[in-house]
């Protein structure tokens, strides 16, 4: 085949993106001495062909050789030999290249080796050698990468080569595509390397910046990144069915259908043949289906306003590069808002984009840095979450001259990302933007942003490419499953070793036939419905949690739930209410408990409550922090756009300058005026032991306050304030002077002006939650970044915790690498000396000490699986907890709110975020429609909103009515599979809008109901497989084959069991066993030979009475004869058909994983049917039956009492000895 094409050499894979690469030493870069250069072989795919085409001359050869120079006397007696050797010797030999071929269609390991010839370059001169070496000869070069698990597949692409000049020099810059992204060739390095996105520069750098100056930089940039582009391939029909179509099981049974057809199964095999090639035809356009709507994930592209060449210019939005300055606005339909005046201003369009019908919504195009102004954005196609965000510019970041970080979670409210939706814009340019930089200021009145991340880079293509590649379904392409299947063969080929060998004393038989028969026993032991059965099982609990408000990315992850052992969960908007209540507000002087709080007679502390927040406003209505909003309303204060009324006599607070929350810092702060005094304050609020270390004085009591309030369950924050003199040349009222403000500075030697208590309720259903876990032996952990004894406080009224709790606490002032805490009783604070685990005590660990125990695996490995509450944790802190866990082989569930815990909930095994949603109206496909068709008609532009709070009541409006719109047309999408954009989360594999944690007691339900269904399936697929191999062997002995009708029958029965099984639904109730996680274990092994003997045994006894009782002459024992039928064939039938049925009865889990085999109706009534059949068959009740099924009558009462008591003595010890097996080899017995 071709050079220069890898899919003429190799198949094309299409439409493979992946986040990360296995084989990479760093995130960004694949070392190019790592991956070899491969280049095809000069004569492929010759070497593939050469050796088995001289095989097959070599062989006709001597055939053709031996027939002319035999002797007319020896040629009949050796001819018969010569040419069945030959036969065989052809048939193998052109086997062994119709599998060579196929496996290196399916091993792309295999195909490199075999097809390629690899190379490697360990320095950048050792590339450019090899590289120009094949160019002479004319030859491409590939490169061979293979991603990480359930990442996608493992590729051979396509080393590219594009030629710069400058000026009189120029270079060769090599590159190749993987999954959407470009790896460029560093000979610095000598690596392949992502492009670096330049989203790390200072936050001074992005105020100062002026966009891309130069075409050379634009198309420099465009080489670089690409166009931004979410292109999702829309394969053909016939393409996604070539690929199902040469898949190793769909093969295997392709060539067992063939099988068939030689043993003259002509209506069974066509029957099966077509059921196959409808089945795989409904899969693929299932497929379609879903790639369909993962393309429509992809935005349109619109039309925006750029900043490049120092000129304000109109362009698509798909041809924004990283580092262009745009102008971003509200869009309404497919033009940006204030299109119409683009003309006007004298703005003209360079690259023309189709306007998007009106009714379109617009997302997003690129993850974007806000430079200057106010955006309210809907996140909720990326995070679920349809709560309006509040976007502030970067002038707003407390520290300009540190690096800027997206990753940062703080960072974060200054980014609008792509995929969501911007509301509502508010831009008035600021006095330096209208002095220093006038050109600057966008002609449509946009926010001006700076381009971070475009394509499959930006936060929307990520969620894509997860949708798109890491949805995988399980299937049995593993190494348990091959081990399996190559321990089943062992049996198989001793029967077909037997069968061979009385085959050729009988001198009779047909070698054909023979070689025909033992191939067909070989093949009867592996399970070509193995693959779709787990699917299958799997599917029924993605469809069965999407009905319940959970979404699943990745369904690989579904049998995990029924793994897991240790269940972790944050506190706040979790376990508890995120709805807060200020219980009291202590005073500074008296430590007397002031409640109501609105009472409190402490200004400053009403100051820090009222003007120290977030907060934002929207139609009338106060929205943000629940904890924010509960000491505003708890203080009864005012507050509307920055301006905080009901505190000061004669006047307002205003709010001018903020610095934000952030969970590493535990605290915030703002700088307010008092307008009737006109002095300035900060106002700070946090974690009482943070704001401790800033205060000028701390008070005697402090640290006792602290240890009562938080025993009492309540969560505590401290209170601080100061009189703040702005520094020379700083203007408050001015925005532009406000960077140069030092957080540092102004968090200093505050003055403590109270504590302030809240409360907040459990949630609903978390009790029960708590008490189904506990009880169903799971271990349950908190991980919260609250006071220590708050949280063992909620975790004592969750009941997971009855012991004494012992708290780790950090000795004041130990620097020292030993021993750095100490153990204090939660009730006393008396210390305890603790050398090892003691069961006797439940343990609480805070971040302080994980922090200084961070590098001690040893300590972590020890202590970190007996804790229950880790408190006062950092994101970064709850990572480790679960990594740490994961290292130890638990089984891991981390539930949050999918912010602080992102990084936690992608560590385990199984992560849920919870987003609180309104309960939708199950009438669902009438709502729908009814939604579609009652869309309102596009509004008519209006002029921008006067002032902040205007703009936001507007953009409450704008996203209850998409919300509400988007509830009820989604409701037609529950039977699909694939997660659509808004269902689910970029923070974890599983999202759960229920709200509560109810959702992880489903998710542990399904998962163990698909794992044990997994196990059963295994063990029911192997033990008819067993049976199958051994019944032919005994059937082709004495020349006795089934009949067309009987297979049909037969396959028809086994595949409704099969059906009725993966639909087998979840116990509501939590059992304390586990399932078998594994099928290489004494109690499935022991089981599974135990039946097979058992069945053997029996159907041994039945077919030797059937000979002995069958006459002489009944039939003929060559097979090549039309089917007749048989008392031997009836009795082999009947046995191994019921044998089918107890092997489901006998291996059915049911309770306490699943439904029993009576509440599974259709299993039960599908199996009763079965049994009935056979043993109705074997009582001679119904001749028309037999008749019907081509089955013989029993020829004598004595001999149906016999094969009665034969069929139930199978039934009764097969249940018998899984009894026995489950009592004695179960670890769950």
């Amino acid at each position: 085949s071709s050079s220069k094409n890898p899919s003429s050499s190799s198949p094309s894979i299409q439409s493979s993106q992946i986040s990360s690469i296995q084989i990479l030493s760093k995130p960004d870069s694949i070392p190019s001495h790592i991956i070899s250069l491969i280049l095809p072989s000069a004569s492929a795919p010759y070497p593939l062909l050469l050796p088995f085409l001289s095989i097959i001359t070599l062989i006709l050869s001597h055939y053709i050789y031996s027939i002319t120079t035999t002797t007319t006397l020896a040629k009949s007696s050796s001819e018969q030999y010569l040419s069945y050797t030959h036969l065989i010797l052809l048939f193998i030999t052109i086997l062994g290249l119709v599998l060579t071929a196929l496996f290196s269609y399916w091993n792309i390991s295999l195909r490199v080796s075999l097809l390629y010839s690899s190379q490697k370059c360990p320095d950048s001169t050792a590339f450019r050698s090899a590289v120009q070496s094949a160019q002479l000869n004319n030859r491409s070069i590939f490169i061979f990468v293979q991603p990480k698990k359930h990442q996608g597949k493992a590729e051979i692409v396509l080393l590219e080569s594009a030629k710069f000049s400058k000026g009189l020099l120029s270079h060769t810059q090599y590159h190749f595509w993987f999954q959407k992204r470009k790896f460029k060739y560093n000979p610095q390095t000598n690596t392949f390397e992502k492009p670096k996105f330049e989203n790390k520069e200072p936050i001074d750098f992005y105020l100062q910046y002026k966009g891309i100056e130069s075409s050379k930089e634009v198309q420099k940039r465009i080489d670089d990144y690409g166009l931004n582009r979410l292109d999702v391939p829309a394969p053909t029909f016939w393409e996604l069915f070539k690929e199902h179509a040469l898949a190793p099981f769909f093969v295997f049974q392709v060539a067992c259908v063939g099988l068939w057809c030689l043993d003259e199964y002509w209506y069974y095999s066509m029957f099966t043949l077509v059921m196959l090639f409808v089945f795989e035809s409904t899969v693929v356009k299932q497929r379609q289906r879903n790639m369909n709507q993962v393309r429509q994930m992809s935005s349109k592209p619109v039309r925006l306003m750029v900043f490049r060449r120092n000129k304000w210019q109109e362009i698509s939005s798909d041809h924004l590069i990283p580092g262009d300055l745009i102008s971003l606005r509200k869009m309404d339909g497919g033009l940006n808002a204030g299109g119409a005046s683009l003309a006007a201003s004298g703005v003209q369009s360079q690259t023309p984009a189709p306007r998007a019908p009106p009714q379109q919504d617009i997302v997003t195009p690129c993850d974007i840095l806000l430079r200057a102004g106010k955006c309210v954005t809907n996140e909720a196609l990326l995070t679920g979450e349809s709560t309006p965000q509040l976007k502030e510019s970067i002038e707003e970041n407390d520290n300009p001259d540190v690096n800027f970080d997206l990753k940062k979670s703080s960072n974060k409210r200054h980014v609008i990302f792509g995929g969501t939706k911007v509301l509502q814009h508010n831009h008035v340019p600021d006095d330096r933007m209208r002095r220093e930089h006038p050109e600057l200021c966008p002609p449509d009145g946009g926010c001006v942003g700076v381009v971070m991340k475009t394509g499959f880079e930006t936060s929307q293509g990520k969620l894509v490419r997860t949708i798109l590649f890491t949805t995988e379904h399980v299937t049995a392409n593993n190494a348990e499953a091959l081990f399996f299947i190559l321990f089943l063969l062992i049996f198989a080929l001793m029967a077909s070793a037997y069968v061979l060998y009385k085959g050729l004393q009988d001198p009779d038989r047909s070698k054909y036939k023979l070689l025909l028969n033992c191939i067909m026993i070989i093949t009867s032991v592996v399970p070509p419905e193995l693959p779709m059965e787990l699917s299958m099982a799997v599917n029924n609990s993605l469809m069965a949690l999407q009905k319940l408000a959970i979404f699943c990315t990745q369904p690989f992850r579904i049998p995990f739930g029924g793994r897991i052992t240790i269940c972790c969960f944050d506190k706040t908007g979790t376990l508890t209410s995120d709805k807060m209540h200020l219980k009291y507000i202590t005073d500074p002087l008296t430590h007397e408990k002031i409640s109501p709080p609105d009472k409190v007679s402490n200004q400053e502390a009403k100051m820090v409550l009222g003007a120290c927040h977030s907060l934002i406003t929207m139609e009338g209505h106060i929205v943000g922090d629940p904890m924010e909003t509960a000491g505003l309303e708890g203080i009864q204060a005012k507050y509307n756009d920055d301006r905080v009324q009901g505190i000061v006599s004669g006047g307002a607070l205003v709010i001018h300058k903020r610095f934000a929350f952030s969970s590493e810092l535990k605290r915030m702060s703002t700088i307010v005026e008092d307008t009737s005094s006109k002095k300035f304050y900060v106002l700070c609020k946090g974690a009482p032991e943070t704001i401790r270390d800033m205060l000028s004085n701390v008070p005697q009591k402090y640290d006792d306050e602290v240890t009562q309030f938080s025993a009492e369950g309540a969560r505590v924050i401290a209170l601080a304030y100061k009189a703040y003199k702005p520094p020379k040349g700083i203007d408050l009222r001015n925005s532009s002077t406000h960077k140069h403000i030092l957080r540092d500075s102004v968090e200093c030697h505050l003055n403590f002006c109270g504590f302030a208590a809240f409360d907040s309720g459990i949630k609903p259903d978390t009790l029960e939650t708590m008490k189904e876990l506990v009880e169903s032996d799971h271990k349950v952990m908190m991980i919260t970044g609250d006071n220590p004894l708050t949280a063992c406080h909620v975790a004592r009224e969750l009941l997971f915790v009855s012991k004494p709790i012992l708290i780790a606490k950090r000795i004041k002032g130990a620097e020292a690498e030993t021993v750095t805490f100490e153990w204090q009783l939660e009730s006393s604070g008396e210390s305890v000396k603790l050398s090892k685990y003691d069961p006797s005590y439940n343990y609480c660990i805070t971040g302080d000490v994980l922090e200084k125990q961070q590098q001690n695996l040893l300590w972590l490995n020890e202590w970190v699986p007996y804790v229950n509450v880790f408190a006062r944790t950092t994101p970064i802190q709850k990572e480790l907890i679960l990594t740490t866990l994961k290292n130890l082989n638990y089984g891991t569930l981390m539930c949050g709110d999918g912010t602080n815990d992102v990084g936690a909930l992608k560590q385990a095994d199984v992560g849920v975020a919870l987003l609180e949603r309104k309960q939708k109206d199950p009438s669902k496909s009438a709502a729908a429609t009814n939604a579609q068709q009652s869309k309102p008609s596009p509004p008519k532009p209006q002029p921008p909103p006067k002032t902040f709070s205007e703009m936001l009541k507007q953009a409450r409006e704008r996203a209850q009515a998409a919300q509400n719109a988007n509830s009820l047309a989604g409701g037609l999408e529950d039977e699909n599979t694939i997660v659509q954009l808004g269902d689910a989360s970029i923070a974890s594999p599983f999202t759960s809008k229920i709200g509560t944690i109810k959702s992880v007691y489903h998710i542990i339900r399904q998962g163990r109901c698909t794992l044990a269904t997994t196990m059963q399936m295994y063990k029911i697929l192997a033990l008819n497989c067993l049976v199958s191999a051994y019944s032919l062997s005994v059937l082709y002995l004495d020349g006795i084959k089934y009949g067309d009708s009987q297979m049909i029958l037969s396959g028809m029965g086994v595949a409704m069991a099969f059906l009725f099984v993966s639909r087998s639904q979840p116990l509501e109730k939590l059992s304390k066993q586990r399932p078998q996680n594994s099928i290489f274990n004494f109690y499935f092994m022991f089981s599974l030979m135990g039946q097979f003997f058992i069945h053997m045994l029996i159907l041994i006894l039945c077919t030797q009475a059937a000979k002995v009782t069958q006459p002489p002459d009944e039939h003929d024992k060559s097979v090549e004869t039309v089917f007749k039928p048989n008392l031997v064939n009836t009795v082999v039938f009947i046995v191994t058909s019921l044998q089918t049925v107890v092997t489901f009865v006998v291996n059915y889990v049911g309770h306490p994983f699943m439904q029993s085999l009576r509440e599974n109706r259709g299993l039960f009534i599908c199996l009763s049917v079965l049994g009935g059949v056979c043993l109705l068959a074997a009582s001679n009740l119904s001749p028309e039956l037999n008749e019907g099924m081509e089955l013989l009558m029993m020829p004598s009462e004595v001999f149906r009492n016999f094969f009665m008591v034969m069929l139930v003595a199978d039934i009764g010890v097969c249940l018998g000895w899984e009894y026995l097996c489950k009592l004695f080899f179960s670890p769950n017995e």
